[in-house]
């Protein structure tokens, strides 16, 4: 995947699951995206308090190919097992949308 196509894959991912972007960084090779993933994603929207996440997206050229490097930290009243079991799945979902972006579709219109 080229570094265009990652980016828009990483926007599109965000889009898709409602996970506004606060602020976009550039960088000379590439850009990171700090987003807001709210607690409904996690399918709570609260439980004794508010679950939210900041998420931080680098996109970045190295050597020929294009790296994506991705963190996310919880905060709320939640076990440390609970916090491990929804980071995963919201990595799971990022590099989930990221394997399958098409960008045949964005230029067909499809």
């Amino acid at each position: 995947m080229r570094i265009g196509e990652a980016i828009v894959a990483v926007i599109g991912s965000l889009g898709r699951r409602k996970q506004p972007v606060r602020a976009v960084n550039q960088q000379p090779h590439g850009c990171t995206f700090e987003a807001l993933v709210p607690g409904e994603f996690w399918g709570v929207g609260t439980w004794g308090g508010t679950i939210e996440a900041d998420a931080s997206i680098a996109v970045g050229q190295q050597g020929r190919g294009t790296i994506v490097r991705a963190s996310i930290r919880i905060y709320g009243p939640m076990a440390a097992s609970m916090q491990q079991e929804r980071r995963q799945r919201w990595f799971e979902h990022l590099f989930k949308d990221l394997s399958e972006f098409d960008p045949d579709a964005i230029s067909s219109g499809t």
